[in-house]
């Protein structure tokens, strides 16, 4: 499923100043290339769209600060998460074609793409070696360096997309672990990848699989939903690892 304002809109060529985590590098370039976004579960896609909405005290002291010299109201994150929540509608999806995704956890993958000339010269450059803390050793591509939560971080994931989207083989997209469980898979596919998408439908909780993936990430991060109803009991996302490395997956549900 997708799960956006409009999920059958391809992604625009106009990014915001935080570009999303494997877009292309080159802002200007004429044969840039763009990339949607989802995840196997509902739950999963949700976690990665409402993490910018988590209570965050310092920024709350400073809008207060803000909204109190103008002399508006304390701005409510309760209306903020249901703002958001109202306008997003959610369609199932699927690939109509065979597809190859490549797993950017794999150690295979990461070995190729810690030399590659649009990933290795960020990891060598004073900024790699202070974010990646290897002192006077060259720092390498690992786990950690595709999970790191900053601007650096995001620099890395961009150039390793750019390094897969110029491989002679034409993968589809990247297969990658939400930072926020890495249980939850999610995917990022090149826009050379067919995706045919279902009739979409308003995010709802009178719609049970909606209620609960709200409720569960509204429950851990301690998020005010208001209209939702009944608190919920968290469920964990799907833990099976799909098998991205190889060709021939035709068919999933996924989010965006």
């Amino acid at each position: 499923m997708a799960c956006a304002r409009c999920p059958r809109a391809a992604p625009a060529r106009e990014r915001a100043s935080w570009p999303n985590r494997f877009d292309d590098p080159r802002p200007n370039a004429e044969n840039r290339y763009l990339v949607r976004y989802f995840a196997t579960t509902l739950r999963g896609g949700l976690l990665e769209a409402l993490a910018w909405l988590r209570p965050d005290e310092q920024a709350t002291q400073h809008l207060q600060v803000v909204a109190g010299a103008g002399g508006d109201k304390e701005p409510q994150l309760a209306d903020a998460v249901a703002d958001y929540l109202a306008t997003r509608k959610v369609a199932m999806c699927t690939f109509p074609n065979e597809v190859l995704f490549v797993d950017i956890h794999a150690p295979e993958a990461l070995a190729v793409l810690d030399t590659n000339l649009n990933v290795e010269p960020l990891l060598t450059a004073p900024r790699g070696r202070v974010a990646l803390g290897e002192g006077n050793r060259r720092p390498h591509l690992d786990q950690a360096a595709v999970l790191l939560a900053s601007s650096f971080g995001r620099d890395v994931t961009r150039h390793c997309s750019l390094a897969i989207w110029d491989a002679e083989a034409l993968y589809s997209g990247i297969a990658y672990r939400s930072r926020h469980d890495l249980v939850e898979w999610c995917w990022a596919a090149f826009d050379r990848t067919a995706v045919e998408f279902a009739d979409s439908a308003q995010l709802s909780p009178d719609v049970e699989d909606h209620f609960e993936a709200v409720g569960a990430v509204a429950e851990m991060w301690q998020l005010p939903i208001q209209g939702w109803g009944r608190p919920v009991t968290r469920r964990r996302g799907n833990s099976r690892s799909p098998m991205v490395r190889s060709a021939g997956v035709r068919h999933y549900s996924s989010l965006c």
